[in-house]
């Protein structure tokens, strides 16, 4: 199905960009056009293409490479059968791109996976256009059908591997202790407030990355003090009565751009596949038990941090911006200023100082690593497993925006802690005699292998 369906994203592509049919019997315009639309395809129609078109009607959010992988293969596929065909004059799509099969022209795909280069390489009968030269390895087409045989029919089955989550001993220690960068001597505390809280908000089973893209209005108190979180699209996303978030950053906020649009500044901070719905955003659901100490923890971060920050900020004479977490304090050498997005590496920063105090906090080692279940990240996967002993599969995948099920499943495998325990389980029963009404029990092995051998000489079954 991928051929039917890369060859109607191509039709509506022209049909939307309004490209003349008659620029594309020229092979560097047919480059030009594939370059922009596999762009479009991976990045979305928000992104700057080649050509400057405009293909924002469609709508298309962005791809993974996988996805543009396998659609681009399947073009070559269809490509190579149709270019030695003549085509049919009434055919539309011919009439629409004449230059596509005419000269056999094949997409190849590159090995390069930089964001910045188009991922399709164009390709023609006589070898690559001087204007589109590269020197990078150029990985031809398979053959349609490779995908669907095994390459090695004994290789290892996938299995779950348990996630390494963050012990429960050391959760709420790390959120209201660690912090603490030292005490005076009358007895007050000075609070890392901004990692404080951006650590707070991990507890939303978000990535660490997507705190970053955060505004002030994602997280809203109700008259009833419930309080509400809503994760949005950082470029997509429509204001009501503004327009996207990333025309508002552009036009009111002083030229800012998305924060995962935002490479090679200290301001990115990436935004992974996430399960969004058709208006590009997803509510947040709180890890159980700690929906109060989220709420809390807000109030005080507003009312202490962000909103004093903000308005030093204002004074000063500094623009001022919509995302929720801010720099407490200037910080001149780091040309830091005071009420400026919070930053991902400040972050990753502000968790290891905090892990290197649970140390003295909890009274043993810990130490910063994945294996040890003390990476932000871990929180996450700390609520993923919470969720997964109480509700459906499907309700953890919706709770943890994840696109595919098979990323919520990790959460059902089984530790080492919690084999041991089931094993424990297990053999108290088995002390106490106490199996289940359909458990098969052995009174000796010497009859069981007699039965056995009985079954097998007269061509029975084995053992049920």
């Amino acid at each position: 199905m991928k051929a039917p369906t890369i060859m109607g994203l191509i039709w509506d592509y022209l049909l939307v960009a309004n490209i003349e049919p008659e620029r594309l019997r020229w092979q560097n315009e047919v480059a030009l056009f594939f370059t922009s639309f596999c762009r479009h395809l991976l990045y979305g129609i928000d992104i700057n293409a080649p050509g400057n078109r405009d293909a924002s009607r469609l709508g298309w959010l962005p791809r993974t490479h996988l996805v543009v992988n396998g659609l681009a293969q399947a073009f070559d596929a269809f490509a190579l059968v149709m270019s030695p065909r003549a085509p049919w004059a009434m055919d539309q799509f011919v009439q629409k791109c004449p230059g596509i099969f005419a000269a056999s022209i094949k997409l190849a795909l590159k090995s390069s996976h930089t964001p910045d280069v188009s991922r399709v390489a164009y390709a023609g009968e006589g070898g690559r256009s001087g204007r589109w030269q590269s020197n990078e390895r150029v990985i031809e087409p398979n053959p349609i059908l490779e995908g669907l045989i095994p390459r090695n029919t004994k290789a290892r089955p996938r299995s779950l591997s348990p996630t390494k989550r963050m012990p429960q001993d050391l959760l709420f220690p790390i959120l209201t202790k660690a912090f603490v960068v030292h005490r005076k001597k009358d007895g007050t505390e000075r609070h890392d407030r901004t990692g404080e809280f951006a650590a707070t908000l991990l507890l939303g089973a978000l990535r660490s990355a997507e705190v970053f893209h955060l505004w002030v209005n994602d997280l809203q108190i109700s008259k009833a003090g419930k309080l509400y979180g809503f994760l949005r699209h950082p470029g997509l996303y429509i204001e009501p009565g503004e327009g996207s978030r990333r025309d508002l950053l552009s036009r009111r906020y002083y030229g800012l751009r998305p924060r995962n649009e935002a490479r090679g500044t200290t301001m990115f901070a990436g935004f992974k596949s996430v399960a969004l719905n058709a208006d590009h955003w997803s509510t947040i659901e709180w890890i159980p038990n700690t929906e109060d100490f989220v709420r809390l923890s807000f109030k005080h971060y507003i009312l202490e941090v962000r909103g004093p920050a903000m308005e030093e900020r204002r004074k000063l004479g500094h623009p001022p911006h919509p995302f929720l977490l801010v720099f407490q304090r200037s910080i001149p050498h780091l040309g830091i200023r005071i009420g400026d997005p919070y930053t991902l590496s400040a972050f990753r920063a502000s968790w290891g100082r905090a892990i290197g105090r649970l140390e003295t906090i909890v009274g043993r080692s810990v130490i910063l690593a994945k294996y040890a279940g003390t990476t932000p990240h871990a929180v996450r996967h700390f609520g993923g497993k919470a969720w997964a002993t109480q509700t459906s599969i499907e309700n953890v995948r919706k709770l943890m925006r994840h696109v595919s099920i098979l990323s919520s499943l990790v959460y059902t495998a089984l530790d080492d802690e919690e084999i041991h325990i089931i094993a424990e389980e297990v053999s108290e029963r088995a002390r106490n005699d106490d199996w289940v009404e359909d458990f098969r029990y052995f009174s000796s092995v010497e009859e069981e292998l007699k039965r056995y051998a009985n079954s097998a000489f007269a061509g029975g079954a084995r053992w049920r």
